[in-house]
Parts: structure tokens; sequence; C-alpha cells
């Protein structure tokens, strides 16, 4: 039976719980983890990496957006590893830098402790977001030479504007950000936050590559007979999601009725989708907002 969590050598999942998948990367200089995940997981998520590192230190976390379920936990990791620098595109040091966002994602972080594990609440609320801050700013293209392979950042915007693609080419290995969908066996989670376009030109930067082992957000690394074809999969479910909001634009429907309609669509639980429903809502109404934005450019 395949497993979507065995990962090439010196790559280890280490995800500590819901939300993104955290991702553990070794060389024989270097160590840098990709996301963080929640932060009511933090704790699971340093055991799992100390796991794989013994008294090495971790060095970088890679940051491939800033939302609260992907960067949750670095503020822990910076409490056992304080030394490791923190990578993000420059526009997400621009939304670190808000402290409404930090609200934001502090608010969100307590919900989902609350969701899925109230013991963790003190835990979270602990947690002094003013502390968070990048260290260094990763453009489009920057190649990170870590002795033994090289990870390469691609910027992939339209989940967010900060959203960043990491490549390590002699593992031919692809960690597409959150821009170009989610894969699950239950359902496709296409979440276009800012723009269908740039969706859509994320998505063909990625199939570009070529690679054939893509870890999908949320997922872990897709099996082959999905990984053959997944790009086509996906373009064809931001098509699906422009449609759908299109369809309902023209019908005179509210964006609090397109809301509904979307939900009963694509809610199906906190489990099933990754999330508390006061971040689906919000995501939610996101991504019909950028979906009406790029209807009326094209009108």
């Amino acid at each position: 039976m395949f497993d979507r969590f065995k990962m090439p050598d010196d790559v280890y999942r280490v995800t500590g719980g819901p939300g993104g998948e955290s991702n553990l990367i070794v060389s024989s200089k270097y160590s840098c983890v990709i996301d963080t995940g929640m932060a009511f997981c933090g704790d699971v998520l340093v055991k799992n990496i100390e796991k794989h590192l013994g008294d090495r230190d971790l060095d970088y976390i890679f940051l491939s957006h800033t939302h609260y379920d992907h960067l949750g936990a670095v503020l822990v990791l910076k409490r056992r590893w304080p030394e490791a620098k923190v990578v993000c595109h420059p526009y997400g040091n621009r939304v670190i830098s808000s402290d409404g966002a930090k609200y934001v994602m502090k608010d969100l972080s307590i919900k989902a402790a609350l969701e899925y594990d109230p013991s963790k609440e003190d835990f979270v609320r602990g947690i002094d977001w003013n502390e968070l801050n990048i260290d260094i700013i990763v453009e489009d293209g920057q190649v990170f030479d870590f002795f033994d392979f090289n990870i390469r950042a691609i910027y992939t915007p339209g989940h967010t504007n900060c959203c960043v693609s990491f490549y390590i080419e002699e593992k031919d290995l692809l960690f597409p950000s959150e821009s170009t969908g989610c894969y699950s066996e239950e359902l496709f989670h296409m979440v276009i936050l800012k723009s269908y376009r740039d969706t859509l030109a994320s998505i063909e930067a990625m199939r570009k590559i070529g690679s054939k082992n893509i870890v999908s957000p949320h997922f872990g690394i897709l099996p082959p007979e999905i990984s053959s074809n997944y790009w086509e999969l996906c373009e064809k479910e931001a098509r699906r999601w422009y449609r759908f909001a299109l369809s309902r634009y023209f019908c005179g429907f509210t964006i609090d009725e397109i809301f509904e309609d979307h939900k009963n669509f694509f809610w199906l639980g906190s489990d099933i989708n990754g999330q508390p429903f006061d971040a689906f809502k919000i995501n939610s109404y996101a991504i019909i907002k950028a979906m009406l934005k790029d209807i009326l450019l094209a009108l």
C-alpha cells in the first residue's frame, strides 16, 4: 500500500497534528523545516524534529506562506532552537509586521486549539506573537546551498501574495504552495484567496518543473497515479471554482448567498476540511471576493 508520508532519504515528515504539513530536510551540513503547522501542535513538532536531529541544531524554518496553520508553531521552534533563521517572501514579511495580522493569527490559533485539543488553550495563549519576525527574505528563484543538495524557491502567488514553493532538484522533490491546491481523497481543496489568474500561472510554473515526486499541501507525497496528471487536476479544480462563482454572479446572488451555496458544497467538517469553521468562513469569503474581482476585470 502506498504511504503518503514516506519521503525520500534525508526528508522526514514531522507534522505535529492538524493543519499544514511539516517536513524536515537534513543534509550533512544544514537542516530546515518547511512549514510548522498550527501553534497548539508545536510541542509535538519539536519532539518529532528532535527524533531526527538528535543533538544537531535546526538551521532554517522555511515558510510557504503566512497563514496561522502553516506558521503557527514558529515561535515554539524558536524557543527550542533560537538561532534558527525564519525564511519568508517579502510580502509575507509585510504581513507579519502588521499588528492586525498577528491578532488574527493568534485568534485563529486559539480557536483551533479549542476545536482540536482544548487542553492546549493556555499553551497557545502563552505565545507572544509580537516576537514573530522574519530573518531572511527569499526571492523568486533563490537557491539555498545545503552542501549535499540545493533547495530552490519559486514564487507562486494565488492563495496568498506571499506563497513560495520549494524544489530539491537532486531529489526531484517538489513542495508546491497552497496556491496550486491541496489534494485529498475526500475533497480537492482549491483555496484561491487572492487571484484566479495568479493561481493558473502558479500551476503552470509547477507543471513546467516536471517533478514526479510532489508533496501536496495538507496531504503528503502523491501516489504515482495522481502525480502523473496532478497539474491538470489542479487546473480543472481552479476553473471549476471560477465557473461556480461566475454562474452565481450572473444569477444575481449576493456574496452572502454565494457563501451559503459554497458552504453546502464544500464544508464537510473540521476534520476533512482541516480547519475550524471560523477559518473556513474567512477563507470562503476571501475566495468569493477574489473570484468576483477577476470576473469583473474580465468583463
